[in-house]
């Protein structure tokens, strides 16, 4: 991934590992290393990492299961693309879909 790129990503608090947050976004996402940019300041700031989880987007999208309908027996939106959520809802749901199987 490029340095120029941005991700929407906003922390507003929180922790990542012993580096507390605050009023920061994701610029770039490198080799074991996250670097955050302060949106107050500009200071840019770069901490190792293990592993990241981006967790993006609040709409709905159908658009698969309203295509697939009518060409196959069965279709079941679940998850985000049936509304936006928390994660254990998503995975209820892809549970009771693959239940209903």
């Amino acid at each position: 991934m490029g340095n120029d790129t941005r991700y929407p990503l906003l922390f507003s608090e929180g922790r990542i590992g012993d580096l507390t947050v605050r009023n920061r976004t994701v610029v770039e996402i490198g080799e074991g290393e996250i670097a955050l940019q302060n949106l107050k300041t500009g200071r840019r700031v770069t901490r190792p990492v293990d592993g990241v989880v981006l967790a993006v987007g609040v709409r709905s999208d159908d658009r698969l299961a309203r295509e697939l309908g009518g060409r196959v027996p069965r279709v079941r939106v679940v998850g985000d693309a049936r509304e936006p959520g928390r994660i254990h809802n998503a995975v209820r749901d892809g549970f009771d879909a693959a239940w209903e199987l």
